[in-house]
């Protein structure tokens, strides 16, 4: 391979690097599916342009966010007995995110979002999320989201495997550039996934690469490698929720 080839995760990467040296903050739909963190795993740098905590760290697209110490992801167990995932129906199978402690988390986005903030939740207990313009939580309330426990709704229709078998999505919109978004109930009550950054409806696989689609020009070689990394993503997406079953089935 000559000098000048890139991996399309390392191109993005510098795609992404440029958009935060510029000072702006990210104008297109951030989703964070959680898909390659280790179980009961610290995030730590996985979507930050590092890794997670385990020895051999796993890395996602660098978005520039950053979570505390104790958001971990975990994995449904329905993959392995190996996994702690005591939960089903999940958005996009099978990993979630889980805060292992009490009282406050938080997730940085140093260059900012704006527009809204959404996700899917399953929990046993009632929890806030709150949306400020400064990092860890500082500066201006932008916007507040209440959760309400809803882990058994609507007898949990499709995989009952688990415990927490039923997820909402919920979203706001707000004004302003987000930096930071703080997790607030009792620790391991609450699951997390397709986290959603400049948008108050939470991730469709489809509606973003069609939309992503529509939106580039056919020049722009940066916008085909991120259509690259979407399509990925939603194969992954797919092929993990068709064999999603397959533990229990053998």
């Amino acid at each position: 391979m000559g000098i000048f080839s890139l991996s399309k995760k390392s191109l993005l990467g510098l795609i992404l690097v440029a958009a935060l040296s510029s000072g702006n903050s990210y104008a297109a739909k951030i989703v964070l599916s959680f898909e390659g963190i280790g179980d009961l795993t610290p995030i730590n740098d996985f979507y930050n342009g590092g890794a997670d905590g385990v020895r051999v760290g796993n890395s996602g697209i660098d978005y520039g966010v950053q979570f505390s110490n104790d958001a971990d992801g975990i994995i449904d167990e329905d993959v392995s007995l190996n996994f702690s995932g005591l939960f089903a129906n999940e958005p996009s199978a099978s990993t979630a995110l889980i805060f292992r402690e009490g009282g406050v988390a938080t997730m940085n986005v140093e260059a900012g979002f704006e527009s809204g903030f959404s996700f899917f939740y399953s929990s046993s207990a009632d929890a806030v999320v709150n949306i400020y313009d400064g990092l860890d939580g500082t500066g201006n309330l932008l916007a507040s989201l209440n959760l309400a426990v809803n882990f058994k709704n609507n007898n949990c229709q499709g995989d009952p495997g688990g415990g927490y078998c039923h997820w909402d999505s919920i979203g706001v919109k707000f004004y302003g550039k987000a930096r930071s978004v703080v997790f607030e109930g009792p620790r391991e009550f609450t699951f997390y996934d397709d986290i959603t950054l400049g948008s108050p409806a939470p991730n469709d696989c489809k509606k973003d690469f069609r939309g992503h689609r529509r939106d580039r020009h056919s020049s722009d070689n940066d916008d085909i490698s991120m259509d690259d990394e979407i399509r990925s993503e939603c194969k992954d997406s797919r092929r993990q929720r068709r064999n999603r079953y397959s533990f229990r089935q053998n």
